[in-house]
C-alpha cells in the first residue's frame, strides 16, 4: 500500500493506493480519507450515529468509476471517506456507515 497526503491548514487528505503514484487512478485506489470545516452534505441521507448530518453516494461509473463514498458532519467539520469495497451497493452503504460511526466513536487523535 502506498499514502499519500497530508494535513493542509485546517484540512486533511489521506489517500491510500495499491501502486506508487496512483493519484485515485481507479485500477489502483484503494481509499481517500478527508476533512475540513463544512456543512453540508451530498447523496442520499443516511443516519451516522454521532454525526449532526450524513450522505452516502454509491459507486458510479461513466468513462470511469466513482468509487462509494459517505460525507458526514461533526462539530462542524466535514468527513469524506471513499473507498474501493467491490460490494453491492447495500452493503457498501452498511460498510461505510460502520466506518464513519467507528471513526466517531474512537473520538479525536
Amino acid at each position: 500500500m502506498f499514502l499519500t497526503g497530508g494535513p493542509s491548514g485546517q484540512r486533511y487528505d489521506l489517500e491510500i493506493g495499491a501502486v506508487k503514484n496512483c493519484d485515485g487512478a481507479d485500477a489502483c485506489f484503494v481509499a481517500d480519507f478527508t476533512a475540513a470545516p463544512g456543512r453540508t452534505v451530498f447523496g442520499k441521507r443516511v443516519t451516522v450515529t454521532g454525526a449532526t448530518k450524513a450522505g452516502f453516494t454509491s459507486l458510479s461509473c461513466g468513462a470511469s468509476c466513482s468509487p462509494p463514498q459517505i460525507v458526514f458532519i461533526v462539530h462542524g467539520v466535514r468527513y469524506t471517506i471513499q473507498a474501493n469495497l467491490k460490494k453491492t451497493a447495500k452493503g457498501d452503504r452498511a460498510t461505510l456507515i460502520g466506518a464513519a460511526e467507528s471513526a466517531i466513536s474512537a473520538g479525536p487523535r
